[in-house]
């Protein structure tokens, strides 16, 4: 993915959270008062079927900016933006990340292949955890996962991963896969480091419990 489609991509996300869903959010959090007040009429019924069909809206505006391009990963940065992947994953994940900033295309590039690989040990490795590891070693950046299941996987069997591949062929990188049978899977991405930002012109990061605080509120419903 070059930089440029990075950028577009950026913008659009951006656009969705900070326009879209931020309206969307506040007419839910007026329906919840809404539904407190008909509480006990003929409308408490609709109220309350309006906030579900809301809520279920802005759940799926969110996973649509998420494929987009993670707001996390716009605002904040490659680090916090994989705590969110974490949360997520269908395993416990221990994180092992660098908090440089990185190239856009390369922060990109690197979120999605942890997407993809933890994506793969969820539906495929019958993993009890995972491992993710982003650092740099002299002028290389990788970026690696490691899961406790089954073993066996083969790039060539996904699609996910040949993408992966040729995504990192495009950033001059490489996709290593050692997956012995029995013995679990370690995806590992290697990239050149090219620009790397100083951490002192990041945006400070919030806690990943707080970063979409009100979004959440509104999805865990009416009380």
């Amino acid at each position: 993915m070059h930089t440029a489609e990075i950028e577009a991509r950026q913008r659009l996300e951006l656009d969705l959270h900070d326009g879209a869903q931020e309206r969307l959010v506040l007419a839910a959090l007026t329906l919840r008062r809404a539904a407190g007040h008909a509480s006990g009429t003929a409308a408490e019924r609709l109220v309350a079927e309006a906030l579900e069909q809301l809520q279920d809206g802005l759940a799926a505006l969110r996973d649509l900016g998420r494929r987009i391009h993670p707001y996390a990963l716009s605002r904040y940065g490659l680090a916090t933006a994989l705590e969110g992947l974490a949360v997520r994953a269908g395993v416990p994940v221990e994180l092992r990340v660098t908090r440089e900033r990185l190239q856009p295309a390369l922060e990109a590039a690197i979120y999605s292949t942890v997407a993809e690989a933890l994506a793969n040990v969820a539906q495929h490795a019958q993993a009890t955890r995972a491992t993710v590891a982003v650092w740099r070693a002299g002028d290389a950046v990788l970026a690696e996962v490691v899961d406790d299941g089954l073993g066996g996987a083969v790039a060539a069997d996904r699609s996910g991963l040949r993408r992966l591949a040729d995504a990192a062929e495009t950033l001059s990188g490489r996709l290593e896969l050692n997956s012995p049978p029995g013995a679990g899977t370690r995806l590992r991405a290697v990239f050149p480091a090219k620009v790397v930002e100083s951490p002192e012109r990041s945006r400070p990061a919030p806690s990943t419990h707080c970063l979409h605080a009100a979004v959440d509120l509104v999805a865990r419903g009416s009380s």
